[in-house]
């Protein structure tokens, strides 16, 4: 399945359910701000901030900075609008898939809700849609241990710390690989619970120290920033989009980054929500709202702002030029200082993405084996991935993790329009 096939599939589920529902999960983010904020719920589980806290470790990544810069490097200023404006219908995507996790969800070995794309396909679907459940699942733990939860995030946590301590040599890249593997190895042993309290805990502290960074830059180009949201809506919407790209190319780089940046359809978001103490459906509904408006409409956007207000994708060749380009030109720091600040934020992003997958993976392997046989080494091999990561080039594992997406995303999105009237049926 080409790229171009995969987000217009997820294109138009965000479409139909947000023309379905009446544009439902943007008149409900008030008051899914509050409920997610607020609420606590009750019963066994992880609590609903915490599910919230546990998708947004795995979907908040090095996507968030240096993706966003890739966006404007390709689609020009108006990608960043074509990004924030799709990023409305993926709420309603996340949404309705969250409300199914919570509408039809089982009991893992220990006697904990476990929930997810798998399990509202077998619980919903019924009998004969088992092997596309076990697909779905099969491929989540694939995906988290060869690509997406792995080698991919360990090998960016690699780059960003190998410059800072002296380059990328064998001696280094050992010493990064022990430094992420073992403070890994102590929450993935701990399970799904120790996942979710650290996301918990850290997620919110990283979220608010890159806000201020990001405030801070804007603060001091505070008056080039009409002129870029100008010239961004320009672009947006003109036939001609900034850099020469045509429109077209324009809205397909901005949604294309917008549907990966909080992976609404990919079915990751509701095994968290399956594993939640909610039983409201709905309330775990405003965390998926809550989940892409964080994750996209709120910190994507201040990106690609400072990105636009700087000026530091011009003349730059890389998306991690241009994202590095930004703190150095944005903030009252020398250059070393700003560059070392970028890379300790990348390995952060990068390192909630390695567990927080991991939780996705592990409850898919439960799905698989009930009894939870295999679990230990399925831990192991997911560790082992994180620690040769910096060592390996990660085009194999991008290709790898394409093909798990895509075994995901087909399941989940054929199951979302199978029981799509179950799931509007909350979103009125």
């Amino acid at each position: 399945m080409t790229t171009s096939v995969f987000t217009a599939l997820l294109v138009c589920c965000g479409v139909y359910f947000t023309a379905a529902s009446r544009g439902f999960a943007l008149r409900r983010l008030p008051r899914a701000l509050r409920s997610v904020f607020g609420g606590k719920g009750e019963g066994e589980g992880i609590s609903v901030y915490s599910a919230l806290c546990t998708d947004l470790a795995a979907t908040l990544g090095t996507g968030n900075i240096v993706g966003v810069a890739a966006a404007v490097l390709t689609g020009g200023p108006g990608a960043l609008v074509w990004m924030v404006l799709f990023s409305f219908f993926s709420m309603s995507t996340k949404c309705a898939e969250n409300i199914l996790a919570v509408q039809y969800r089982g009991r893992d070995c220990d006697g904990n809700p476990l929930g997810g794309p798998f399990s509202y396909i077998r619980l919903g679907l019924g009998g004969r849609w088992e092997w596309m459940a076990r697909l779905f699942a099969f491929a989540c733990a694939a995906g988290g241990a060869l690509g997406l939860g792995t080698v991919i995030q360990s090998n960016s946590i690699g780059l960003a710390l190998a410059n800072v301590v002296g380059g990328p040599s064998t001696k280094n890249l050992f010493l990064i690989s022990v430094g992420i593997t073992v403070p890994a190895a102590l929450v993935i042993i701990g399970g799904g619970r120790r996942i979710a309290r650290l996301a918990e805990k850290l997620i919110p502290v990283m979220a608010v120290c890159y806000l201020a960074a990001c405030v801070l830059i804007l603060l001091r180009f505070a008056g080039r920033i009409p002129m870029v949201v100008g010239d961004a809506l320009h672009a947006a919407f003109s036939f001609r989009a900034a850099g020469g790209a045509a429109l077209g190319h324009c809205i397909s780089v901005g949604v294309r980054r917008s549907v990966f940046s909080n992976e609404a359809g990919l079915g990751t978001a509701p095994i968290a929500a399956g594993a939640s103490r909610g039983q409201d459906p709905l309330e775990q509904g405003d965390a998926g709202i809550v989940s892409v408006f964080v994750d996209t409409t709120f910190l994507c956007t201040l990106t690609g702002l400072c990105i636009l207000v700087t000026g530091a994708a011009e003349g730059q060749g890389t998306a991690v030029d241009a994202s590095a380009a930004v703190w150095e030109l944005g903030l009252p720091l020398s250059p070393g200082t700003a560059r070392m600040l970028l890379s300790i934020f990348l390995s952060l992003f990068a390192f909630t993405t390695i567990v927080g997958w991991n939780f996705f993976a592990e409850r898919s392997w439960l799905f698989l084996f009930p009894d939870g046989r295999g679990l230990g080494l399925y831990r192991v091999l997911y560790l082992a991935a994180v620690f040769f990561g910096p060592f390996l080039a990660p085009e194999a594992a991008w290709h790898a993790a394409d093909l798990c997406n895509a075994c995901m995303a087909l399941p989940n999105i054929t199951a979302l329009f199978l029981l799509r009237r179950e799931a509007l049926a909350h979103m009125h």
